[in-house]
């Protein structure tokens, strides 16, 4: 009995393993193997900054540019509207 159990686990813990590996390699950013990951590159904000202005004014500027260079992403789907809950008479709930 005990030799079946460990072939089996041998078997299946194997398995399991190789599976992990080839997950592994598939989904890792780069390398020249197959992947499924696509890197985007960074985008780079260039601010020039006024040799008079204080630090809190620079971190500004250089957020307002990382702002104006990120945009939101358009929800999927619309949001429906409000229906009311009625009974079966028609009433509102």
């Amino acid at each position: 009995m005990m030799s079946s159990l460990f072939k089996y686990f041998t078997i299946v813990g194997g398995g399991l393993l190789g599976l992990l590996i080839a997950l592994d390699t598939v989904m890792q950013p780069g390398g020249p193997g197959p992947s499924l990951v696509k890197v985007a590159e960074p985008k780079v904000v260039v601010v020039s900054h006024d040799a008079q202005a204080s630090r809190v004014e620079r971190l500004r500027a250089e957020e307002t540019a990382h702002k104006a260079t990120v945009t939101e992403p358009a929800p999927a789907t619309e949001r429906a509207p409000k229906r009311a809950l009625r009974d079966d008479a028609g009433r509102n709930l």
